[in-house]
Parts: C-alpha cells; sequence; structure tokens
C-alpha cells in the first residue's frame, strides 16, 4: 500500500510539473511516465487516463487552499483577531505555494485559459476558497472591525492577489534578491508586509 500510495504521489508530482510547463494539451502521458519512471498503465489505473490525473493535480492544488481559508477565517470578534487571523491565513497560505509553486503555476494558467474543460472543478474548490475569504471580511464589517463602504468579494480579491503574486514572482525574487517564500523568516516578512498593507487601508481606525 505504501508503494502504491508513493507511486501515486510521484505520478501527480511530476505531472502537475510537466502540465505547468506545457499545459493540458501540450503534455502527454508518455512524457510523464517516462518523467516519474513509472509504468503507462499505473495513470488509468490511478487516475483514470489524461483527464483525471490532470482534474487531479488542481484539486490537490485547491484543496489545500480551502482547507487553509476555512481552518483559519472564522469570523473575528476583534480588531486584534481579525488582524491575526488574516496574517495567519498570509503565512499559511505563501508556505502552502512555496511547497507546491508548480500546482500555482497550473492552476493560474487554467484559470487564464479561458477553457470550459475544468469549469466545475474551478466552481467547487477555487471559487470556494474566495467565497470563505469574502465571507470572513463580510462578517467582520458586520461587526464594525473593517469599512463597510468596500465591498467584501473585491476585498477577497485583493488579498489573494497580493499573496498569489508573490508566488508568482519567487522565481524572479530568488534569482535577483536571494529569497524564497520557502524561507521561513522571508516568508513571515512577507505576510507581515502585506497584512499591514491591506488592513491599514480597510480596518476601522
Amino acid at each position: 500500500m505504501a508503494d502504491a500510495v508513493g507511486t501515486k504521489e510521484l505520478i501527480l508530482r511530476t505531472a502537475t510539473e510537466l502540465f505547468a510547463a506545457a499545459g493540458f494539451d501540450g503534455t502527454s502521458v508518455r512524457e510523464i511516465v517516462a518523467a516519474a519512471g513509472v509504468n503507462v498503465s499505473l495513470v488509468s489505473y490511478h487516475f483514470g487516463g489524461k483527464e483525471g490525473l490532470y482534474r487531479e493535480c488542481l484539486l490537490r492544488a485547491g484543496v489545500e487552499r480551502l482547507g487553509i481559508a476555512q481552518a483559519v477565517l472564522v469570523p473575528p470578534a476583534s480588531l486584534e483577531e481579525l488582524r491575526a487571523r488574516v496574517g495567519r491565513f498570509i503565512d499559511d497560505s505563501l508556505a502552502s505555494l512555496a511547497g507546491d509553486l508548480s500546482g500555482q503555476r497550473l492552476v493560474a494558467a487554467e484559470l487564464d485559459s479561458g477553457h470550459q474543460r475544468f469549469d466545475d472543478l474551478l466552481r467547487e474548490v477555487f471559487l470556494k476558497v474566495h467565497q470563505t475569504t469574502a465571507a470572513f471580511f463580510a462578517a467582520a464589517q458586520e461587526r464594525g472591525l473593517m469599512r463597510r463602504d468596500l465591498g467584501s468579494m473585491q476585498l477577497a480579491s485583493m488579498l489573494r492577489g497580493l499573496i498569489i503574486n508573490e508566488a508568482r514572482l519567487e522565481r524572479v525574487k530568488a534569482k535577483l534578491f536571494a529569497v524564497s517564500i520557502a524561507d521561513a523568516d522571508h516568508r513571515r516578512d512577507c505576510a507581515r508586509h502585506i497584512a499591514a498593507v491591506f488592513l491599514d487601508g480597510v480596518c476601522r481606525p
């Protein structure tokens, strides 16, 4: 069982990297199994084929992000708790992205492509991340902790955009500034700055 689990994970990790680099149509099953060093039949066995494998790559990235949002973004009772939860959400999200940069690139490419092949998955998982974040802000607004003249959905988009931008710039920042969100100290510093820039503009004084 451990070998089967390990093999499935190897295929997923390899496929995510290749799909992120060349897209769904530009990546073949044979390329994936060759890179992973496994038998081609295992893709059908574990995932039912190429489309199932691609969906699983997207799903894994989305489920982890949704889990973070649902665990951390509980309606806050005070401004201090609001700041603490937003800070933790940013830090946990950056840590997740740092551990799966290929997954982030894959998701971004799928969102940018406009394809409808996996729209159901995007709605069922990634939209829920957005909705969970927006609901958190709406609850904070109802408690008088945040400005009420700002839309909670737009606030969710802005915060998640700031987080995702750090992952998108990871290669550039590593090359030019020798820093990475994989480093806990740098990641916490990024989270602190993002939280400060974001919250100072939307929290009640």
